[in-house]
């Protein structure tokens, strides 16, 4: 009954929101999110992460892959290279958002 009454008002279900959580957390980590800054701009095979992170290239699969298992990055293989894309259009602008939320945010606190 209440999950009937959660989608009647266009709410999401408590399944639904655990899987945002999820994601949310998966982008709350810095590497992740700059991970995801790097493949809005384009696709990337972990060695081109693994520089423009200045990262050890173990971890940069590992937080590729946590972004990959909460279904924000997709995976392809081409001759032998697996490349890394964002796996969602909207996802720029979700970034875009959070960086204007956290910015405005930010110079609240500091006005005061």
């Amino acid at each position: 009954m209440m999950a009937t009454r959660a989608a009647e008002a266009g709410r999401l279900s408590a399944e639904e929101i655990e899987r945002v959580a999820a994601a949310l957390k998966a982008l709350g980590h810095p590497l992740r999110f700059r991970i995801i800054e790097l493949l809005v701009e384009g696709e990337r095979c972990i060695r081109d992460l693994t520089e423009a992170l200045g990262a050890a290239q173990p971890i940069v699969s590992q937080q590729i892959k946590i972004l990959h298992v909460q279904g924000l990055v997709r995976r392809e293989r081409r001759k032998g290279l697996a490349l890394y894309r964002i796996a969602h259009a909207e996802l720029p602008r979700l970034l875009s958002c959070i960086k204007r939320c956290v910015g405005e945010a930010q110079a609240t606190w500091r006005s005061r």
